[in-house]
């Protein structure tokens, strides 16, 4: 993998002027580009130079996305938002950024192997809140929030020690895309980091400043539980798992949780974003109410957590030393290239979402097929004629959780005719002597209702995804 990273780099930058800036030496370097320490040519102030790679320099996506990060960022003003200071292209044709010049080490790096208090979570969570505040405020959505684009600098000035800064705007969003068309990104596209995604970015639909809400849960999520919400083999089980499985509680998971902490990060892991809170101000304020009622001071050990993929981070580029002082910084070597993707709807999200419906209305309608014999596993060392012991049989799920995710969200379910729930919904089927199928319908105004039956052998999880249509 080094190999790879090494074969396409540019040549030596040192001593090249770029705006009014010289570089001086090489601190990282990503998928996409490198970082050098720069000085002001004049006033000798140290900066942190992005480069853009030059094979991509003349890729229009790639500057399209490279540039949105400079124009996004100047035009946010808060102490929370890495700030850019010039960008443009060499005689050569190199593009770059520069900005200020960050020391300390990103969130990702921080909570490697460990937890977080639920004071000092929250705390992290609440100035990120407040740096969001201030950008959506303007009407850009960052769309790309995860442990690895969040910053803590060393500030003896706050209360905990450190500020954090937001970084990588390469794909934000505007809502007001009148105010810089630059910032604009392809219609029906799905764009993002998987593990961190909210619901309605995952479909590729029209999202408000309410996903980031969302990925700041999965972000609060990990620093108190030490994994993520959801895991998978690959981006499509978590694009799956974000649009259709509930979340887990961090109750069952972190022995101690405080309630009012569980409830909070469930509140914005919520599949349908107005019941979320609705703004990051809102979210500060809700962070202040809980933290005055009481929370933990100390990091718990949670249990081990399940085998887990991270998030692919191929773009990610370290800004600065990861310890004040040092003139260089570690490279770390890149993971899958596919940590930010982007993925045509058309091919995807809707094939996905008509794959989950075809197959769950066959498992609907399907007749229910004659459960299989006992899978059992035999101790080699045992004789072959040993009987086998009750531990061998595995456990059979004897319950049905049904499980409905519609496009639009918030469409009414009833079973049987009686209400259980709206979309995005999880319901348990009560115990039931006589076995008898369920009748389930859909129904949201202004579209056509669905129907299907629930066989009555049916056990387990059973998922419908559904798109609904709108009446003519």
């Amino acid at each position: 993998m080094e190999a790879d990273l090494d074969a396409d780099v540019e040549p030596a930058l040192s001593g090249t002027i770029m705006g009014n800036y010289e570089i001086k030496e090489l601190l990282g370097r990503g998928g996409m580009g490198s970082v050098y320490r720069g000085q002001h040519i004049e006033l000798r102030q140290s900066v942190a130079i992005k480069v853009l790679r030059k094979k991509y320099s003349g890729h229009e996506e790639a500057l399209r996305r490279f540039f949105n990060e400079a124009k996004a960022t100047t035009l946010i003003e808060h102490p929370g938002i890495v700030k850019t200071l010039d960008f443009g292209r060499t005689a050569e044709g190199l593009a770059f950024i520069t900005m200020e010049l960050l020391r300390g080490q990103t969130l990702a790096d921080r909570i490697v192997g460990q937890t977080f208090s639920e004071r000092r979570a929250l705390s992290i969570i609440r100035q990120i809140a407040s740096a969001l505040a201030a950008t959506h405020a303007i009407g850009i959505i960052h769309r790309d929030l995860k442990p690895e684009n969040v910053f803590l600098c060393p500030d003896p000035d706050m209360p905990d020690g450190e500020r954090i800064k937001l970084l990588d705007f390469g794909i934000a969003k505007l809502t007001n895309p009148d105010e810089t068309p630059s910032a604009k990104t392809q219609t029906g596209a799905v764009m993002g980091t998987p593990a961190y995604m909210s619901p309605e970015q995952c479909r590729a639909i029209k999202l408000d400043h309410r996903a980031d809400l969302y990925s700041l849960g999965c972000i609060l999520f990990e620093l108190l539980s030490g994994r993520l919400v959801f895991s998978g083999e690959g981006a499509g089980d978590l694009i799956v798992a974000h649009i259709s499985e509930p979340p887990p509680s961090l109750i069952k998971i972190v022995d101690g949780t405080t309630p009012a902490v569980a409830d909070l990060t469930a509140r914005l892991l919520a599949k349908a974003p107005e019941e979320r809170p609705p703004s990051c101000v809102a979210l500060m304020e809700a962070i202040d109410r809980v933290v005055a009622a009481g929370v933990r001071n100390e990091a718990t050990v949670p249990p081990p957590a399940p085998e887990q993929v991270r998030p692919p981070s191929d773009s990610d580029i370290v800004l600065a030393p990861a310890v004040a002082g040092k003139t260089t910084a570690r490279v770390r070597k890149p993971k899958r290239h596919i940590g930010k993707f982007v993925l045509l709807a058309g091919a995807s999200a809707v094939g996905l979402a008509g794959f989950m419906m075809c197959r769950n209305s066959r498992e609907a309608t399907a007749p229910a097929k004659p459960p299989l014999p006992a899978v059992t596993s035999v101790d080699a060392a045992a004789p072959k004629d040993a009987p086998l012991t009750p531990a061998m049989t595995p456990t059979v799920p004897t319950t049905l959780t049904l499980h409905v995710t519609t496009t639009p969200a918030n469409a009414t379910v009833y079973v049987d005719n009686i209400r259980v729930g709206t979309t995005p919904m999880h319901w348990i089927r009560p115990p039931d002597k006589n076995k008898r199928a369920l009748k389930v319908a859909v129904q949201l105004a202004g579209y056509r209702e669905v129907n299907f039956d629930v066989p009555p052998t049916a056990v387990g999880d059973l998922h419908h995804v559904l798109t609904l249509v709108p009446k003519r």
